[in-house]
């Protein structure tokens, strides 16, 4: 449509930050992604300057401190909601995007771990059931 605002679709590389309802839940935009429609409940972070990666935004943005920051800043609303000033007023650490993406390869690794035995848990989970089941 002709009068579509273009600031509201994702571009790749944009982190997605949920600011109502659950608020703190972070995405990265794939260059698969490009090019979608964002409500208003979800707030589009788009790095403009460099020296930020956004892998290293989303995992700054995903640790306990700044996710107590974001629900303590939507405690003084009705309803849970964070407005631009008040995710502005986050502050994350920015290291050279050398230790930025050092961190974020490690952070990967673990998650993958992560995910792996997660995976490995729940077949297990499932042939001990089926063994109490018999």
């Amino acid at each position: 449509p002709q009068n579509l605002n273009l600031k509201f679709l994702t571009k790749e590389g944009d982190s997605l930050l949920s600011r109502s309802g659950t608020i703190g839940k972070i995405g990265i935009i794939t260059k698969e992604n490009e090019n979608q429609l964002v409500s208003n409940g979800i707030a589009i972070l788009r790095i403009t300057k460099k020296g930020i990666d956004p892998s290293h935004l989303k995992n700054e943005l995903e640790k306990e401190i700044v996710q107590e920051q974001f629900h303590s800043f939507s405690q003084s609303t009705y309803n849970s909601y964070l407005n631009n000033e008040m995710i502005g007023r986050v502050l994350v650490n920015l290291p050279t995007v050398e230790e930025q993406k050092e961190l974020g390869t490690k952070i990967n690794k673990i998650d993958a771990k992560i995910k792996e035995h997660k995976t490995q848990i729940s077949k297990l989970e499932e042939e001990l059931k089926k063994i109490r089941d018999e």
